[in-house]
């Protein structure tokens, strides 16, 4: 049996009932203090622009190196592969223009 989590949810609502499932997810969602060495959000923003600056550097990497061992060979990527880096190409954004 196949179900998808609008199935699964709907069966808990009818089962609990809604208060109940609501309770439930309220009661999860209670947020704990941050610790004193959390990143501020602007912090975590420039660290998460890092990361994923490094990560594009590194499957465009990744990608070069399955090219360059294709000769001959047929490879497989990861089903995940960016698809900036199987394209070749580099994304730029569109400034607005003011009139």
């Amino acid at each position: 049996m196949v179900a998808g989590k609008d199935d699964v949810l709907g069966l808990l609502a009818f089962a609990l009932g809604p208060e109940q499932l609501l309770a439930a997810f309220s009661r999860d969602l209670e947020l704990e203090p941050e610790p004193a060495d959390a990143l501020s959000s602007g912090e975590r923003d420039k660290r998460i622009s890092e990361l994923s600056d490094s990560l594009l550097s590194l499957e465009r990497r990744e990608e070069g190196l399955m090219r360059a061992a294709q000769d001959g060979i047929d490879v497989l990527r990861r089903g995940d592969a960016d698809p900036r880096c199987v394209l070749g190409v580099t994304v730029i954004k569109a400034q607005a223009q003011v009139a």
